[in-house]
Order: structure tokens, then C-alpha cells, then sequence
């Protein structure tokens, strides 16, 4: 019953998934009511269908967010999905599949537009318009110019390429001018 509370608190703001509240509501008010002691003797059946009924509501709306990682509005990354309770922006598109549409995900924000102006005016034959620690802060970029990019960290910020020589020899040699760092 308590498992079933904190879910009902955790997705209580955004009801992602409030069809499976009411059921998980109903199967742990079914198990707590099996268990409770009756003046006969309970039967060994109805122990164990609240005991199933309990278990039922405690796994059914993790369940309910670990499955909403493989449908693609909530799906983000292939490197890291996104499950459960999530923000407006999804909540909306959850009523209105036309909202991720609008929201022109392939368009670069003005700050990224800037940016690639200000970089590309200033590139003076350089090998890397940009070197970023890590694929998140090039992502935009990368979508809106066909530019070189230079992606320190890879995917998850992990990757150790270049060494803190290799990025002076990299901007020594003309080969880089500008890394955008974060944090």
C-alpha cells in the first residue's frame, strides 16, 4: 500500500500514466483488504490472491514507465531513454501528438544560430569550427551546420580524446580555435 502511495505521489502532478494508478489503487486496496484479520479462520487462497493482488500493485506502474521508454515521445536519447513521470512539454504531447511537431525539435535555437554566425565569421581555415567536452552542448550545432566538429568526450563526457597536449598542440597548429566549455 505505502509502494502504491509514493506512486501515486510521484506521478500524481504529471498522471502519466493514470490508468494504471486507478488499477494499482484498486489491486493494493484488494491485497490490504484480503490480509485483514476476520473472525474465521482465512482461507489459504485468499491470502495468496492478496498477497498477488499486492505484488501486482506494487510492480504495475514502474512497469507502466519502464515500457513508456520505447515509445518515441518520451523515448529521448538512444543513450539515455527517458521512463516515468516527465515534464509539461510531454505531458502535452501525451494529448496532443501535433505539440512535438510544433516544437521544431530540428531547428536550432537562436543562441546555437548565433553562435555558429559568430564561430563561421571568425574561422580562419582552422581543421575544427568548435571543439565541445561532450556530444549534448554540439548537438544542435551539429544539426543545423554540416560543420567539423571536434567532441571531446563522445557520447557520455567519458571518453579521454584529446589530452590536455594534444588540445594546445590541436590549437597551436591551427587546427582548432575554439572549444565551448561548460560548467
Amino acid at each position: 500500500m505505502l509502494t502504491v502511495a509514493w506512486a501515486l505521489v510521484l506521478d500524481g502532478t504529471t498522471w502519466f500514466v493514470s490508468r494504471l494508478l486507478v488499477f494499482a489503487v484498486i489491486f493494493a486496496v484488494c491485497g490490504t483488504l484480503g490480509l485483514w484479520p476476520s473472525g474465521s479462520r482465512t482461507s489459504q487462497r485468499l491470502v495468496e490472491g492478496s498477497l498477488a493482488a499486492g505484488i501486482a500493485a506494487t510492480l504495475l506502474v514502474p512497469a507502466g514507465w519502464a515500457v513508456s521508454s520505447l515509445d518515441p515521445r518520451y523515448a529521448g536519447a538512444s543513450t539515455s531513454p527517458t521512463a516515468g513521470p516527465v515534464g509539461d512539454a510531454y505531458r502535452r504531447a501525451l494529448h496532443d501528438p501535433a505539440a512535438l511537431r510544433r516544437a521544431e525539435l530540428d531547428q536550432p535555437s537562436t543562441r546555437d544560430t548565433a553562435l555558429l554566425d559568430c564561430l563561421t565569421a571568425h574561422r580562419e581555415g582552422e581543421k575544427y569550427l568548435l571543439a565541445t567536452q561532450a556530444a549534448y552542448p554540439a548537438e544542435g550545432l551539429l544539426r543545423a551546420q554540416a560543420q567539423p566538429m571536434l567532441v571531446m568526450g563522445g557520447f557520455t563526457g567519458k571518453t579521454p580524446f584529446p589530452s590536455a597536449p594534444q588540445l594546445g598542440e590541436l590549437i597551436a597548429t591551427h587546427q582548432l580555435r575554439y572549444v565551448l566549455a561548460r560548467g
